[in-house]
């Protein structure tokens, strides 16, 4: 029986620390792209522009978001989780540490960008949490519909909430 969280994994710990650091540096430019096109065009940007306007900048959780969900798929007995956009894995990585601490599990996520997507895979993989996550490139609304089980926690970032496009969650089939 393991003691303890695997979010206190050195590889875990070293991960999250050197994405952050990363996302300091290049968060700011990101957003400051993201605002000069959404002043230009009058309104909210989405889906693969706003993707594209953000780059390969980390659209992660805080430390605090992550260690919820993490108590959340611990709570709910996770099994089979789903997130809509991974960006670079940080929230993936919490997800897929609270499936490692269940001893079972797996977590479906899915990026619009592919070389966010490396980056998410191989973040996920030198966390040593590679063999809990399948990473699905494309829109999440065509990657994520349909599942061979049942869905017991779904993690969708606000910004896809808000998308014009998005199609209730109930779509999504097992």
């Amino acid at each position: 029986m393991r003691l303890g969280s695997s979010l206190h994994d050195e590889a875990v710990v070293r991960v999250l620390e050197r994405v952050r650091a990363e996302g300091a540096i290049e968060d700011d430019r990101a957003t400051e792209r993201l605002r000069a096109r959404e002043a230009e065009v009058g309104s909210k940007v989405y889906g693969r522009e706003r993707a594209e306007l953000y780059g390969c900048a980390p659209i992660s959780v805080t430390a605090e978001v992550g260690a919820l969900l993490y108590l959340l798929a611990r709570s709910r007995d996770a099994r089979m989780v789903v997130e809509f956009g991974t960006s670079l894995g940080v929230s993936a990585i919490y997800l897929a540490a609270a499936l490692r601490d269940a001893g079972v599990g797996s977590l479906v996520t899915t990026e619009l960008l592919p070389e966010k997507a490396r980056g998410a895979a191989r973040n996920v993989a030198d966390a040593g949490l590679g063999d809990l996550v399948e990473i699905r490139v494309g829109d999440a609304l065509a990657t994520l519909t349909r599942f061979d089980r049942t869905i017991d926690l779904l993690f969708r970032r606000r910004h896809e909430l808000r998308r014009p496009a998005s199609r209730p969650v109930s779509r999504l089939r097992a």
